[in-house]
């Protein structure tokens, strides 16, 4: 495993041949960029998703290209107020062309799955993102050792079959 910066995290997403399996395990993100809409959706109840335009347009070139796009959120449930305003917005990420599924936390304690976020590209190789404790993203890494690439699609696949559609997982 090796530690990458963020414009190789970048190519690498942006460059796949096939797909992507992404999978988020943490109950709250809230980045400086997304701070000031999750304090205008807390107030008003609304937001535009503004900030989510370049990742809309990533995912929507992708997908028009034939590209398999799938994100599963592994979430406590009743899930955190994150959730609920991301929750809101995914409705626009799925009509760009990424899947997205929740899954109760309650219902994977039995899987074995990394203790990081991570995105399974092309089925060859896992990317890490790797967290500071209040928060922040601060590191990225790389493998394309097999028992690693197949823990993450193991894992995937497997919380894939326990997890709900957007549209029909209630918050």
């Amino acid at each position: 495993m090796r530690e990458i910066t963020y414009e190789e995290f970048r190519a690498r997403y942006l460059g796949i041949a096939e797909s992507w399996m992404h999978m988020e395990l943490r109950d709250s993100y809230l980045t400086v960029d997304e701070k000031p809409d999750f304090m205008r959706w807390q107030t008003t109840g609304t937001d535009d998703n503004g900030w989510m335009r370049p990742w809309l347009d990533n995912v929507r070139r992708l997908a028009d290209e034939g590209k398999n796009l799938r994100r599963l959120k592994v979430v406590s449930t009743p899930v955190s107020e994150y959730h609920r305003w991301v929750h809101a917005g995914v409705p626009e990420i799925i009509a760009h062309g990424e899947e997205t599924r929740w899954c109760d936390r309650k219902r994977v304690s039995h899987l074995a799955f990394p203790g990081n976020d991570f995105y399974v590209l092309d089925r060859k190789s896992v990317m890490f993102l790797h967290f500071a404790g209040d928060g922040p993203l601060n590191l990225f890494t790389v493998t394309e050792a097999p028992h690693v690439v197949q823990l993450c699609l193991s894992a995937f696949e497997s919380c894939w079959r326990l997890s709900t559609a957007h549209g029909d997982f209630r918050i």
